[in-house]
């Protein structure tokens, strides 16, 4: 898979949902989110110190980030493309992911070679404009009010993982009202995790 340009955007994606009769699974982590990992904060909020100690990049000028682990680090994205190709039978998967949060790295260098042919990588992606197609199946997110709020508004089911913030109160609040399902923290993702948590809200 390669990233597509921000100008030829939505043309491939109008190909992309009408090659997908059964819907698609949209990924998107948020404009903002700079995922080198999961953030040191998280074991602040728990209450302990966290076993791994995580980055999260906010934006171009802040972050919170450990000085003892690589600002990008891809461990995240293969776990996450992972339970993706992990579900059977395969579904289409559109991929919100900037440049920027690869590191300056090609793809096939993050996520250790190739992605299957039905995960496609996009620089960018109108959410709320695919979200109210009726062709997204499933939203990936990571908490965000905006995207959990546009999810339910169009009522596309949801798999949460909160990263930083307010999402692990907003995740809560969803799936307390089944329009989601949580998968936890970051630091605790596996590919079973994932795919079972996708698995559920397709149905």
């Amino acid at each position: 898979s390669s990233l597509l340009h921000l100008s030829t955007f939505l043309t491939p994606s109008q190909a992309i949902l009408d090659a997908a009769p059964d819907g698609v699974i949209l990924v998107s982590f948020g404009t903002s989110l700079r995922l080198g990992k999961c953030m040191e904060r998280e074991g602040r909020e728990a209450g302990k110190e966290s076993a791994s100690p995580s980055s999260l990049f906010l934006n171009r000028h802040h972050s919170i980030h450990s000085p003892s682990i690589p600002p990008t680090d891809p461990s995240i994205y293969r776990t996450v493309a992972a339970g993706l190709a992990a579900l059977t039978p395969p579904v289409t998967v559109i991929w919100k992911l900037d440049p920027v949060d690869l590191g300056g790295r090609s793809p096939d260098a993050v996520f250790g070679g190739p992605l299957p042919r039905h995960i496609t990588l996009v620089p960018w992606a109108p959410q709320n404009a695919l979200l109210q197609t009726g062709r997204v199946a499933a939203l990936l997110n990571h908490g965000g009010s905006n995207s959990v709020y546009e999810a339910a508004f169009h009522g596309v089911p949801q798999a949460c993982v909160p990263f930083f913030g307010d999402g692990s109160d907003t995740t809560a609040k969803a799936v307390s009202r089944g329009m989601a399902v949580g998968l936890g923290k970051p630091r605790d993702l596996t590919p079973a995790r994932i795919a079972g948590g996708l698995a559920t809200v397709l149905g």
